[in-house]
C-alpha cells in the first residue's frame, strides 16, 4: 500500500501537477497578469497565459493526464486511487483535477473511474469548507478572473475554515 501511494506521489509531480500549470494556472493568472510581466522568474507563466491556444493545449494534457490515472491507478471497482480509503494520494490528486470542473476548464467526461472518484471525494470531512475558494471563484472560462472575485473567494474561505476552528495567519 505504502509503495503504491509513494509511486502515485511521484506520478504526481511530473504528470498531475500538470492539470494546474498547463490548464488552471493561465486562466487563474490573468487577473494578476499585469503585475508578473516583466518579473524574468516568472516569464514561462506569462507565456502559458497569454497564448492564444492556452485552452486546447492545457485540455489536451488533461486528457492525456486523465487517461494515464484512469487506466493506471483504477483496479477493478477500487474507489479511491490505491486503496479501498482515501489516502494522502487522493488529496494530492484531487486539488489539482476537481479545480478544473469547477472553473469550467476541463469536465472529465469519457473517464467513468475518475469522475466517480471526484464525486466520491467530495463526500469527505469538511470538502465544503476547504474548496470554498475554488467553489466561490467558479467558472473562470466563461467569466475571466478578476482580483475582485479572487479576494471575494478568499474571503469566503477564510471565514469558512474559520468556522471550523482553523486559524489562518493573515
Amino acid at each position: 500500500t505504502r509503495a503504491r501511494v509513494n509511486q502515485y506521489l511521484h506520478f504526481h509531480h511530473n504528470w498531475t501537477r500538470r492539470l494546474s500549470e498547463e490548464l488552471m494556472a493561465p486562466h487563474v493568472i490573468v487577473a494578476v497578469l499585469d503585475q508578473m510581466r516583466g518579473v524574468e522568474s516568472l516569464s514561462h507563466i506569462v507565456e502559458r497565459a497569454i497564448a492564444p491556444d492556452k485552452l486546447a493545449r492545457g485540455r489536451k494534457t488533461a486528457q492525456h493526464v486523465a487517461g494515464l490515472i484512469e487506466a493506471g491507478y483504477f483496479r477493478d471497482d477500487a474507489r479511491y486511487l490505491c486503496t479501498p480509503e482515501p489516502t494522502i494520494a487522493d488529496i494530492a490528486c484531487y486539488e489539482e483535477a476537481a479545480q478544473l470542473r469547477w472553473a469550467g476548464l476541463f469536465d472529465f467526461e469519457g473517464f467513468p473511474k475518475l469522475t466517480c472518484w471526484l464525486d466520491s471525494m467530495q463526500e469527505l470531512p469538511f470538502h465544503h469548507e476547504v474548496h470554498l475558494y475554488n467553489t466561490t471563484l467558479g467558472d473562470i472560462l466563461s467569466e475571466p478572473n478578476t482580483q475582485e472575485r479572487m479576494a471575494s473567494a478568499m474571503s469566503a474561505c477564510l471565514a469558512a475554515l474559520a468556522g471550523c476552528g482553523v486559524h489562518v495567519p493573515g
